[in-house]
């Protein structure tokens, strides 16, 4: 027996439910159903992200306002089309990793529309747009909430690594501790591991991994004498 692929999704696409655009639905929206409803029936979001092309890449150029507007109207939005939630959710992370500045308020809006148990959202783009937002307790209480969202529903892995983003965001991330990684270093922790200042020891060696450049800072240098005296 010869099983017809492509028969087959023809026919789950011509069971997929009529997608009719909300009466205040934007044109950017009226664009993105009416490409997504014309395409064949696509199991993979990237598929589905081709088929809205074109829509996407208007909505690239526009301003920083109309681009999260639309953000913000498709993940208000409920497709019943499974074809239409996948290419929503491939232009909302695309637009998001694009860049867009957020206000405290506009960040509280975007977490808390994200919030939804058992849906599908792309949080990392979420989560990398949120890097710069500003950081108010209004924000940390839809993080908290958002954190409670996520279950296992999204997969072990993805719910882990989901709550990981979020902590960061929330307290920032963690301090790895400083290591030996030698046979040099490992004499040289060993001794001050028996040294009564071995936390400022251990402070300096923190001190000397946060510098990320070749030249030091006035403001590093002036830390580092700190601690040495």
């Amino acid at each position: 027996m010869v099983f017809d692929v492509e028969a087959a999704l023809a026919l789950l696409g011509a069971r997929q439910p009529a997608q009719e655009p909300a009466p205040d639905a934007s044109e950017y929206m009226r664009d993105v159903i009416a490409a997504a409803s014309s395409a064949p029936f696509l199991l993979r979001e990237r598929d589905a992200l081709k088929s809205v092309e074109e829509p996407l890449n208007r909505m690239k150029a526009a301003p920083a306002e109309a681009r999260l507007a639309f953000v913000f109207e498709a993940l208000a939005y409920r497709p019943q089309s499974f074809q239409l939630h996948l290419a929503l959710k491939g232009m909302i992370a695309a637009l998001l990793r694009g860049g867009l500045p957020l206000s405290s308020i506009e960040a509280v809006r975007l977490v808390e529309l994200a919030s939804q148990p058992r849906v599908s959202f792309p949080y990392r783009a979420l989560f990398s747009a949120l890097e710069n937002a500003p950081k108010t307790p209004a924000l940390h209480e839809a993080l908290q909430r958002l954190r409670g969202s996520i279950t296992d529903w999204h997969g072990a892995a993805d719910m882990r690594d989901f709550h990981e983003r979020i902590d960061v965001l929330l307290h920032g991330a963690k301090e790895k501790p400083v290591e030996a990684s030698g046979t040099w270093s490992r004499l040289i922790f060993a001794e001050i591991a028996d040294s009564p200042k071995q936390f400022d020891w251990r402070a300096l060696f923190l001190h000397a991994r946060s510098l990320t450049q070749s030249t030091a800072s006035r403001k590093w240098q002036s830390e580092a004498v700190a601690l040495i005296d």
